[in-house]
């Protein structure tokens, strides 16, 4: 099974007290799910194993300009596809070459579709189909793929660079 990876704020798609079960937080949708020229970007994964979630998580915090948090959630394909949304393959922006191939677009969105998405991804929330990275933790897989040549740190932003540095020579 394929399932599609989205770096969302996790505390945005909390139910608050002017909310009911079932419904979806505004503030999460318009925060996370933000569109360019009708399309949404989404990283690709064969199983949601703790590697591949990791494997994510290094190629969008290498693309950063800071390390931060990181909370990802992971939605099935076949959700999307039976709402007759259809993925398109593109280079992802990351510095980790191997990456790139996993990333995937939307294209052609609309309010119908987007809506499919935002309910995928909160139904995705309620099965705990997420994963929370803190900050030491990003900051050490990032290490972690400079030590194994995942990525050069030639490669990495300036702040993310001085980080991992710092982290490597400590």
């Amino acid at each position: 099974m394929v399932y599609f990876v989205r770096k969302i704020t996790r505390a945005k798609w909390d139910i608050n007290e002017s909310l009911s079960t079932g419904e979806i937080p505004a503030d999460g949708v318009t925060f996370d799910l933000r569109t360019q020229s009708n399309s949404l970007s989404l990283w690709q994964l064969e199983s949601p194993s703790d590697k591949e979630i990791k494997n994510i998580a290094i190629a969008l915090a290498t693309a950063a300009t800071r390390v931060d948090r990181m909370d990802l959630t992971w939605i099935e394909e076949v959700k999307l596809s039976k709402s007759g949304i259809t993925i398109h393959k593109s280079d992802g922006r990351t510095p980790v070459e191997s990456l790139k191939c996993n990333h995937v677009e939307i294209k052609n969105l609309d309010l119908e579709r987007l809506c499919v998405i935002a309910k995928s991804i909160d139904e995705a929330l309620t099965k705990n189909q997420y994963k929370r990275f803190t900050m030491k933790q990003i900051t050490s897989i990032i290490a972690e793929a400079v030590r194994e040549d995942i990525v050069t740190i030639d490669k990495l932003p300036d702040k993310i660079r001085e980080l991992i540095n710092r982290k490597l020579n400590s």
